[in-house]
């Protein structure tokens, strides 16, 4: 579970280009992660996905999503569907013939 808070931590920052906790120093960093409530995305990203990333920040990893259940939210699996390729559909392609 600590991947999930890990990944929910670099989603907070590729989505809002600030770090998702922020400090001056190492022990401070540590505090904040451990104080402060864990950052909101804003409102121009969806609800499912704020509320996703919310659960991946929680500070109890028992609220974490598994890797499992993030792949199984209907959003998660309609962006994978989007943009990974369906294998199904297209012909495995032949191995290329040995050089002679």
């Amino acid at each position: 579970k600590s991947d999930v808070w890990a990944f929910g931590c670099l989603l907070c920052q590729m989505l809002t280009l600030k770090h998702a906790f922020d400090a001056n120093s190492l022990p401070a960093l540590i505090i904040k992660i451990i104080r402060a409530a864990p950052p909101s995305l804003p409102s121009v990203f969806s609800a499912p996905l704020r509320e996703l990333n919310l659960q991946m920040l929680s500070r109890r990893p028992a609220n974490r999503p598994s890797i499992t259940a993030l792949l199984a939210k209907p959003f998660i699996k309609a962006w994978i569907k989007r943009v990974v390729p369906d294998r199904a559909a297209a012909p495995p392609a032949a191995p290329a013939a040995p050089a002679a």
